[in-house]
């Protein structure tokens, strides 16, 4: 005798099936029916006796339903961070650090300002910038 999820094993072909006509990608659609297949390992005592198969295609329904909204939801974020007027462009950022970074240098000492523009804004290496200065990297 056969228990309700040897039932829902034996019709896996058909479950991914059903997913396929729902998620475009089969990876995808394999994703989504082992995660079903999950829920049901989990908690077995769910699986109503005699009603397995219209049960679990309902649990199918579900998860692509919630596949497609955390798509959806995931879209929505990458569209509202793609053009946030708040972001800026890396040349803006550039520009922005710079200015902080020469606020900051401000307050060194002016030996130690003349190697960090050399190394950090103007690319020098730093064994380049030490020999150059008589110091050890």
């Amino acid at each position: 005798m056969t228990g309700p999820l040897d039932t829902l094993l034996a019709h896996r072909p058909r479950f991914l099936g059903f997913v396929r006509a729902r998620v475009a990608d089969r990876e995808a659609a394999e994703d989504v029916l082992q995660l079903a297949y999950t829920k049901v390992f989990e908690h077995p005592g769910d699986v109503p006796a005699g009603h397995e198969l219209p049960w679990f295609y309902r649990v199918l329904r579900n998860a692509v339903i919630d596949r497609h909204r955390r798509l959806d939801v995931e879209r929505r974020q990458r569209d509202q961070w793609e053009h946030d007027p708040t972001r800026v462009s890396e040349k803006e950022q550039k520009g922005r650090l710079c200015r902080c970074t020469m606020k900051a240098l401000a307050s060194l000492k002016p030996q130690h300002v003349g190697i960090i523009k050399e190394v950090d804004l103007h690319g020098r290496a730093v064994v380049d910038v030490a020999r150059t200065e008589g110091l050890s990297t």
